[in-house]
């Protein structure tokens, strides 16, 4: 390892009888001898970001600044901060070079398709619980959500059987008349607004 060097010069000088004394030092630079990076390397999903860390050495090295690079910006990102994005399904290989010594290290990075949430729905009307005469023609007010996608449908069982369904307008919510037995099971149905 390349330690610095410290070189003092001293000069005196004299002066109308009087004596000076100057002294001046010189640093030398400390030059990078290597590079590493943390994590060597991980999986995100896309859209996700990790940070990356370059660790230059010695510790004490004069110049530590870095550059980042993606060899495949299609797949992920980097900043210059050493933060990677993932922009589409792939491994791709990120680099940290130094500005002294072009010294290099490497991360691979996978980048995955989350896995799809499946959606979510309840139903708000009728409360649970409530009770009706027969006949009755009840209306049901359903909320959906998706948080990665878009619900566009909601279809209404009785066990397996289908009874019904109902398209969700831009809001999340739909509603859908059936109509009520005293078995308490949901007859044939008609399409609602």
């Amino acid at each position: 390892m390349k330690k610095s060097k410290t070189t003092f010069s001293n000069t005196v000088i004299l002066i109308a009888g009087m004596l000076f004394l100057s002294t001046s030092s010189t640093m030398a630079q400390q030059s990078v001898t290597g590079v590493s990076v943390s994590p060597v390397n991980d999986t995100i999903n896309v859209g996700d970001s990790v940070q990356l860390t370059a660790t230059v050495e010695p510790s004490d090295a004069s110049n530590k600044n870095v550059s980042w690079e993606s060899n495949n910006e299609s797949v992920a990102i980097v900043s210059q901060a050493g933060v990677v994005t993932g922009v589409s399904e792939g491994i791709v290989v990120i680099t940290v070079t130094t500005d002294d010594g072009s010294y290099t290290a490497t991360s691979d990075i996978t980048v995955k398709i989350p896995p799809n949430i499946p959606p979510t729905i309840s139903i708000t009307t009728p409360s649970d619980g409530a009770s009706f005469s027969d006949p009755a023609n009840i209306t049901i007010i359903t909320e959906a959500d998706d948080v990665d996608g878009t619900v566009t449908k909601v279809e209404f069982y009785n066990g397996t059987t289908k009874i019904g369904e109902d398209t969700i307008p831009g809001d999340g919510t739909g509603t859908l008349p059936k109509h009520w037995h005293e078995s308490g099971g949901f007859g044939t149905s008609t399409q609602g607004g």
